[in-house]
């Protein structure tokens, strides 16, 4: 159970990804780069948290 966090925050990206993809699929003419980054930002700062608890349960671990 000690891994419920990185699972939580790994749905999240994925999620998150999936809506990113479903927005740029649908409002591509209309969103200009700045929007585009804004929206892809939950899902890169989902993934790097889901790698960071991972990381940090790996070297729990080995100590």
């Amino acid at each position: 159970m000690r891994f419920k966090p990185f699972y939580l925050y790994l749905a999240g990206a994925i999620v998150a990804t999936v809506i990113f993809g479903y927005e740029i699929a649908v409002y591509r003419k209309l969103l200009d780069s700045l929007e585009i980054i804004l929206s892809a930002m939950p899902a890169f700062i989902l993934a790097y948290l889901a790698f960071k608890v991972h990381r940090e349960s790996d070297d729990e671990e080995l100590m």
